[in-house]
């Protein structure tokens, strides 16, 4: 999922170097979020000099900029405003097209790669559809479009989905997420004081951050402007009450309270954590709410930015004194920003110098934002040490284990950092991965802990030779050791202890061995240890090849993990794969020489993929059909 080899921007990393791809990919998607953003704005019926305001501040705002060095969240939330323009679009100018065509950023928030964000744009998207339809008392058409949004943009995003719903339920987020695990991803209520002093807490740039959770996950910032030109917004605006309302339901939902609960009662939301993540759906439309209350201000001086100075004031004051004792003041210089742009801001307005405001939105947003995202020498990027250099010498000889940390388990090898040097590590971290990875290594640790990093806490486990684990990496003495009991990661064996299920394949695992295989399934075999000669002929991504001969009827095991579409092949004849020792995958092999092949073709992505093509296929015959017809009108001026 969070690969998105799916986005067509991300297909540029066939001809270009992923480094200087992702610098391009956070230039490119902060530059299309400001034009979408700018031209929704202009739809609402804003100034120019309103709708530039509202843009800067969407595009800095907090999520925005701690999530750009993360990549996929922020090409999700790029394309929430182009749908909310072309929904627009369709009310105002009463044309379906654009109603069809509002599916395709919708369905490109899915394929970026960050299922949990572009779900939060999809809701608020529906929010302001339903919204506007009301308003426009458009009802039969309205929801006739929103529902044909939806359905073309459900179906575009299928290859994507069908494929990510079928790890979900098969991963571990499938035992679905505690009310415990909610409370500590979400945002503590002292935090709101951040959305005044970003760095109230600290920052990890300075190596200081004393916050809750994670300063990425609970940044919301979208500056001190946008406080002083609500009551504005406000005062005529009827978008406006919207935006707010939408602004204060989901930062409720972000906080640190019982209403979380009802995410667990939720069908998809069960599975997510850190809730705090839905703070773009604080921030959109506070941006949007500044561009309405620049537009609506008052000729006259007004006492109401004065006001707004004064609570803000006493607010950060209640901050500070509640806890400066606790985790020490913020530093001098977030302090005297705070101050300065509050200062400034009451300034400005009372001048109306709009374009002052502008600029001063700028300075504050790129102050905030500038030191979070540092820029650093491309030689820096995958440095050559000579650690790194005799790791790279056993990546083709088998699998491998970052020994724990003598402070921390991961001090030794941070996870997935094994990708960049193309090594087999049995170690990694990711939002979703199967539950048979989880429980085999709850086996082998003698515990229950769960968490989106897998570690080994328990070399010694017989369970690493089971999983061909063959070199241990020792960050203390910087040494490579090779496991001499380690099973090759093909081989094949001719005893059985068949299990009904994945319960008796964990109370049968110990009984596990070189010579014997736990199966869940299958035929039972009973003979002795076969003789046996196995080459690969081809390994790559989704594809294995291997010559087998054998003197007795054997299973083949091979050490990678078992998933639904997985297909098998002996002779070029399909044969049924079962899961093998909880984690692996099995294939019977009769007596004799046999060529193998077992190859990745998940019915799931074929499906998904012909649905997509088919909503496709409908965008393109709608568009077709709109410029013959605009070709097809009778000629009425003079000759």
């Amino acid at each position: 999922m969070a690969s998105a080899c799916l986005y067509p921007f991300n297909w540029l990393l066939l001809f270009l170097p992923a480094h200087i791809l992702m610098t391009i990919n956070i230039f490119f998607h902060f530059l299309l979020t400001s034009i979408f953003a700018y031209f929704f704005l202009l739809s609402l019926g804003v100034r120019r000099i309103s709708a530039l305001l509202g843009a800067i501040i969407c595009i800095f705002s907090g999520p925005m900029v701690a999530w750009a060095e993360y990549q996929t969240p922020i090409s999700s939330m790029c394309w929430l405003p182009l749908s909310l323009l072309l929904f627009q679009l369709f009310l105002k100018k009463e044309n379906f097209l654009f109603a069809i065509l509002s599916s395709l950023p919708l369905a490109f928030s899915v394929l970026a790669g960050h299922t949990q964000f572009a779900l939060y744009g999809w809701f608020l998207f529906l929010c302001f559809a339903c919204s506007r339809i009301f308003s426009e008392k458009r009802y039969k058409s309205g929801f006739l479009a929103l529902l044909t949004s939806l359905l073309l943009g459900f179906l575009l995003s299928l290859p994507q989905l069908l494929p990510s719903f079928e790890l979900s339920a098969r991963s571990h987020r499938s035992l679905g997420t505690s009310f415990s695990d909610l409370l500590a991803t979400a945002m503590p209520l002292d935090h709101l004081y951040t959305f005044l002093v970003p760095d109230f807490y600290g920052n990890p740039v300075d190596y200081d951050y004393r916050g809750a959770f994670n300063y990425v996950e609970l940044c919301g910032y979208f500056g001190i402007l946008p406080f002083f030109l609500l009551p504005f917004a406000l005062k005529k605006r009827k978008e406006s009450l919207f935006f707010l309302s939408l602004s204060i339901l989901a930062l409720l939902f972000a906080l640190r309270t019982p209403l979380l609960k009802i995410f667990l009662y939720l069908p998809v939301f069960k599975f997510l954590a850190a809730p705090a993540r839905d703070l773009y759906i604080v921030s959109f439309p506070f941006a949007t709410l500044s561009a309405l209350g620049m537009d609506n201000l008052p000729e006259k001086k007004s006492r109401l930015p004065l006001l707004v100075f004064f609570i803000l004031l006493l607010l950060f004051a209640l901050g500070l004194s509640q806890k400066a004792a606790e985790i020490g003041f913020p530093s001098l210089r977030a302090i005297l920003f705070f101050l300065l742009i509050s200062i400034l801001s009451l300034l400005f307005l009372n001048l109306k110098r709009e374009y002052a405001l502008v600029a001063l939105a700028i300075v504050d947003m790129f102050v905030f934002g500038i030191r979070f995202n540092p820029a650093i020498p491309p030689k820096m990027l995958f440095p050559s040490v000579p650690m790194a250099e005799q790791l790279k010498s056993i990546s083709d000889k088998g699998r491998f284990l970052a020994l724990p940390g003598e402070r921390d388990p991961l001090d030794t090898l941070l996870p997935n950092c094994n990708i960049l040097l193309n090594l087999r590590e049995v170690q990694g971290g990711d939002s979703l991965y199967p539950l048979r990875s989880l429980l085999f290594v709850q086996q082998i640790n003698h515990t229950n802990e769960r968490s989106n990093a897998l570690y080994v806490k328990n070399p010694s486990s017989p369970l690493l030779d089971l999983m061909g684990v063959r070199f241990f990496f020792s960050g203390k003495d910087r040494s490579i050791k090779e496991n001499e009991h380690s099973s090759p990661l093909f081989y094949l064996v001719g005893e059985t202890i068949n299990v009904r299920d994945i319960r008796e394949a964990i109370e049968k695992l110990p009984l596990a061995s070189k010579e014997r295989a736990v199966l869940e399934g299958g035929e039972r075999l009973k003979g002795k240890k076969p003789e046996y000669v196995l080459k690969i002929l081809e390994e790559r991504s989704g594809k294995l090849r291997l010559y087998v001969k054998s003197n007795e009827k054997a299973y083949l095991i091979v050490s990678e993990t078992f998933y639904p579409g997985w297909r098998g092949y002996v002779d070029g004849k399909e044969e049924k794969i079962v899961p093998a020792n909880l984690l692996f995958k099995a294939l019977l092999l009769p007596e004799g020489e046999h060529e193998v092949l077992l190859s990745y073709r998940p019915f799931s992505y074929k499906f998904g993929l012909y649905l997509s093509l088919l909503a496709l296929s409908f965008i393109v015959s709608s568009l077709l059909f709109k410029v013959r017809r605009k070709e097809d009108k009778p000629f009425k001026g003079k000759l």
